[in-house]
């Protein structure tokens, strides 16, 4: 209590649209020009990652160019290790086709320095971070196309 959603972890309010069922479209609420979506539940690592590599999808072809996942109600894994990182950076920057900005937000566990943590992420023009007010505020850091 008191503590403001910089310092807390949690989604604003304005970007905490219903979770999805695995078949169905996502449902992106835009807040400040970004396309926010919120992933809870249950999953192994592969379907949750198969989750955002489809979000990426969508908001390419709906010429999105800036995505807000809030993941931190998605559970059922552990720390994924450095090959399963570098083949979701890959399929995610495949996605993403050079258009679209990822911020991920995810339980501060799975962000694991020595197994990636977001220096690749950046290289690939992806991060992962642990809080949604820095995520929006790196989506809108700087212009993502030249």
């Amino acid at each position: 209590m008191g503590m403001s959603d910089e310092t807390s972890g949690m989604a604003p309010a304005s970007c905490m649209p219903a979770s999805r069922p695995m078949g169905g479209p996502h449902a992106f609420e835009m807040v400040d020009g970004i396309a926010c979506l919120r992933l809870a539940g249950t999953y192994r690592f592969e379907p949750a990652t198969a989750l955002v590599t489809s979000a990426l999808e969508q908001a390419f072809m709906q010429r999105h160019d800036r995505l807000l996942v809030v993941a931190t109600d998605v559970v059922g894994f552990d720390s994924p290790g450095i090959a399963a990182r570098h083949q979701m950076m890959r399929h995610w920057a495949a996605a993403a086709q050079a258009w679209v900005r990822l911020a991920l937000v995810v339980r501060p566990e799975l962000i694991a320095p020595e197994k990636f943590g977001s220096s690749p992420a950046a290289i690939r023009v992806l991060t992962d971070v642990s809080n949604p007010s820095r995520a929006a505020g790196w989506c809108n850091a700087e212009p993502l196309r030249s």
